[in-house]
């Protein structure tokens, strides 16, 4: 059974430092991270989420689509 509290902690799970030191999280690695908590959520709702509770966090994505990269900003945290 999906728990709220999980959602969270699955945003953490799915936060990457990339190549340029930065800490990124992409929607389809927190969905995939969502899944393995039993939660089914499809990458629209993810990108929602992400953009109503992460607010730290900016889009970098270039272009259309579902699949969204996010950066955390300067002295940012995750929420």
């Amino acid at each position: 059974m999906p728990r709220e509290l999980d959602i969270p902690y699955a945003f953490t799970l799915a936060v990457i430092r990339n190549q340029r030191g930065l800490l990124t999280v992409t929607t389809s690695v927190f969905r995939a991270e969502l899944h393995k908590l039993n939660h089914d959520w499809s990458l629209q709702r993810c990108n929602e989420w992400s953009t109503r509770k992460q607010t730290f966090f900016k889009d970098i994505t270039d272009g259309d689509g579902a699949d969204r990269t996010y950066v955390l900003r300067n002295m940012g945290r995750v929420l």
